[in-house]
């Protein structure tokens, strides 16, 4: 795997170029622009994660995680933290989730590890992360602003996951890596979306992951 410093150089360059341009602006008395993430302000990185596992619905109808769906939340999420400092310079992240509580818990571990590594990240509820919900809003979320992490379940996440990549047959395939607190990390080339790493709960895999 190359070093994170050439795997971030694209960024690098494009960020030290709209700096230049910043100061330029300035001396010219005109305001600056601000600085983007990449073309178009798009985000160059995505992790989809499927919640953790969750107590019985007859334990509570709520369905929180269980102790070992904490576990393995704390687990993934520190696993996201690392894997989003080799990949991208970028500090700021969204880390969006469904309306359930065992997606929130999740979410708010993966947001709690980012804010421990020094990442300025929030904690929001969005919808189009439901279950049975289509992919067409969720992938409103990912039109502008910061790295994405969202946190939602299945059978919708596989679903989503075909439709970043533009291959719907692929739902059932991509569905089959969401196992408990783990998913898939994505990125950007240019205008598309391709596979980068399988998150899975308890392996090094942001170690392996294609960035």
């Amino acid at each position: 795997m190359q070093p994170a410093f050439f795997r971030n150089r694209a960024f690098i360059d494009m960020f030290v170029l709209q700096l230049t341009a910043q100061a330029t602006q300035a001396t010219l008395g005109q305001a600056p622009q601000p600085l983007t993430s990449g073309p178009d302000h798009m985000a160059f990185h995505c992790i989809l994660l499927r919640h953790g596992t969750p107590v019985p619905e007859e334990e509570d109808p709520e369905r929180p995680l269980s102790d070992q769906g904490h576990k393995d939340a704390e687990s993934t999420a520190s696993a996201v933290a690392a894997y989003l400092q080799s990949v991208t310079a970028g500090r700021d992240v969204l880390v969006a989730h469904s309306g359930k509580l065992r997606a929130r818990q999740t979410a708010e571990a993966v947001m709690k590890a980012l804010l421990a590594t020094g990442f300025e990240a929030s904690c929001e509820e969005r919808v189009g992360l439901s279950p049975n919900d289509e992919p067409a809003a969720s992938l409103e979320l990912l039109e502008c602003g910061p790295t994405k992490v969202l946190v939602g379940h299945l059978p919708h996440m596989g679903k989503l996951a075909a439709a970043m990549i533009k291959s719907p047959a692929a739902a059932g395939r991509l569905g089959g890596l969401f196992h408990p607190a783990g998913g898939l990390a994505l990125r950007r080339e240019n205008a598309d979306w391709v596979e980068a790493a399988e998150v899975v709960c308890g392996e090094p895999w942001w170690n392996k992951a294609d960035a």
